[in-house]
């Protein structure tokens, strides 16, 4: 395997690399690994063909789903804020002077 930040040419053994899936299944995955050669943290895609000698071979992938906001997190429904609504905002904001939390 060849290392994507130095060039070297190297060795990645998989007990000390992480082999990250999709939950969804895909025919690629990304192999995470710190390169012996530059000691750097790396990052490669593995395509069909590898990814299924590696998990012919007993290499648990871990599983990962996108991450999901909370429904709390989410944007509110309507149009997004423009200029003029922040400006309006803060001149409504001009008439206070203090803030008491939880009041």
């Amino acid at each position: 395997m060849i290392c994507p930040r130095c060039g070297g040419e190297i060795t990645v053994y998989m007990d000390r690399a992480v082999l990250r899936v999709d939950v969804e299944p895909r025919p690629m995955a990304e192999l995470l690994y710190r390169c012996p050669a530059c000691g750097q943290p790396s990052v490669s895609t593995v395509h069909s063909a590898l990814l299924a000698q590696l998990l012919l071979v007993g290499v648990v992938p871990v599983a990962l789903a996108e991450p999901r906001l909370d429904r709390a997190d989410l944007p509110p429904a309507g149009p997004p804020f423009t200029r003029e609504d922040v400006l309006s905002w803060h001149e409504q904001l001009d008439g206070v002077d203090t803030v008491a939390p939880w009041e």
